[in-house]
């Protein structure tokens, strides 16, 4: 509901724009006028506080899936077989399911699967009220993005690539930190300063060169590629634009009305695009937390006897013997 709303209501402020200065004031209706001025300066408003509650109630719901998820793996890994706790790892154990779960339900959910809800609500509407508005400035609008979203496609796996590293450096630092802080003891005894220092260093190291590759690939493929497009279509639309005013096939209100919806329009796109790479982004993590669910579980045993019940314990066949002495018998 408050998806459809928000979508109304980022449409209304451009129309009460095209009806403000091509029919109300060449009419001198200034009465409507003063109402639509005010429709035009309240409808920001308006939009922030429906997408403020729809960003709470989408919030909300990636809470309580991660509620719901960290709860089931807690119960699975509590019957858990002990020879799967050292494959896996102590460590890495406690990160996925505190810290990659969040990661998986805030990132996944909350500020992809719900955004591109959002955002694909609002393009529906975006789009339909420019072709409403004129038909060949739309599409000049979009002809570049369907080249836009092909190239970010392709960067996906290397998006995926990238972060499967920088969560499997993580796992190796909290797994190291685990046996280090279980072992401090030796570390002390042995004078091992230096050379756990120089780990640590080297992880470091490594950590940041993952992560500089990420951040560098992921703002120049995706920002600056997205303002080179969006920059590349402005420019071939307002070119466009003056040919049609100066042939009066244009009027002042649909242009401002184009001027005002565009950048919305464009920050959808943009925001539609790097959610896909987010999914890619996700998958490592996806791929850890299905392994803890798969761990084989220790048979559930009988329910235990009630303590206020007398009971006796007795033992049959038992002996204990130490060389040639039999002690028990």
């Amino acid at each position: 509901m408050f998806n459809l709303l928000l979508a109304a209501s980022s449409v209304i402020q451009p129309l009460a724009f095209r009806a403000l200065f091509d029919d109300f004031l060449p009419a001198e209706d200034y009465q409507l006028a003063v109402l639509l001025i005010v429709a035009i300066t309240i409808m920001p408003i308006v939009f922030a506080l429906l997408n403020a509650v729809t960003v709470y109630l989408n919030t909300h719901l990636g809470d309580a899936l991660t509620r719901i998820l960290r709860k089931e793996l807690f119960s699975h890994i509590l019957k858990a077989r002990n020879e799967y706790f050292q494959k896996i790892g102590k460590g890495e154990l406690i990160n996925r399911i505190t810290q990659q779960v969040g990661i998986l339900c805030d990132v996944l959910i909350v500020n992809t699967f719900l955004k591109i809800v959002t955002n694909l609500f609002m393009l529906v509407a975006i789009l339909a009220v420019m072709f409403f508005l004129d038909i060949h400035l739309s599409l000049i609008s979009i002809i570049l993005f369907p080249l836009f979203i092909l190239i970010v496609r392709k960067m996906k796996k290397k998006i995926g690539h990238l972060e499967a590293n920088y969560f499997s450096s993580l796992d190796k630092a909290i797994n190291y930190l685990q046996d280090l802080f279980s072992n401090i003891k030796p570390v002390h005894i042995f004078n091992g300063y230096n050379r756990e220092r120089n780990k640590w260093d080297q992880w470091l190291d490594e950590n940041w060169e993952v992560r500089r590759k990420i951040i560098a690939f992921r703002e120049t493929y995706t920002g600056v590629l997205a303002e080179v497009v969006i920059a590349t279509t402005t420019g071939i639309l307002y070119t466009f634009s003056i040919f049609l005013l100066i042939d009066g096939r244009l009027t002042i209100g649909t242009l401002l009305a184009f001027i005002m919806i565009l950048p919305r329009m464009y920050s959808i796109f943009r925001e539609l695009s790097l959610a896909s790479i987010d999914w890619e982004r996700m998958k490592a993590i996806i791929k850890n937390l299905n392994e803890i669910l798969s761990i084989a579980q220790i048979t559930e045993g009988t329910v235990l006897a009630d303590k206020n019940e007398d009971y006796q314990l007795q033992f049959r066949g038992v002996n204990f013997q130490y060389a040639d002495k039999k002690v028990l018998a």
